[in-house]
């Protein structure tokens, strides 16, 4: 009977802390949103400002040019994924989890010259 009850103690405490994981992870992303302002975007790499900044940045840089981008968020990181290379890359933050630490990147992706996508990736 002791066993039993070791098993279910186990199982209460691996669940406590998956879901104590999971509300740090999902917590960070759940920071209201904010308009977009390119300056602050230039100087704050890798703030939860630029993460906070994705969703308008999306909707107003939507099939604009290589050129434009680079003017409005500054130099990209270039050639950080070997399936995309041609895609320019912006750090966001970072994404802390248990025993390890990622980053959370803005992927443009181009089609003749032109934002064609924009996601969020993390690697």
């Amino acid at each position: 009977m002791q066993t039993e009850n070791t098993k279910n103690m186990r199982t209460v405490a691996g669940a406590l802390l998956l879901l104590s994981a999971a509300a740090l992870v999902f917590g960070r992303h759940s920071e209201s949103q904010i308009p977009f302002d390119s300056a602050i975007w230039k100087h704050q790499v890798n703030s939860s400002e630029r993460l906070r900044m994705v969703g308008d940045l999306k909707t107003k840089l939507m099939s604009s040019g290589r050129e434009e981008i680079e003017q409005i968020l500054g130099e990209p990181r270039r050639g950080f994924d070997s399936l995309h290379p041609n895609d320019y890359y912006y750090l966001l933050g970072t994404q802390e989890r248990l025993l390890d630490t990622d980053g959370i990147w803005l992927r443009i992706t181009f089609q003749n010259d032109r934002v064609c996508d924009m996601q969020v990736i993390h690697d």
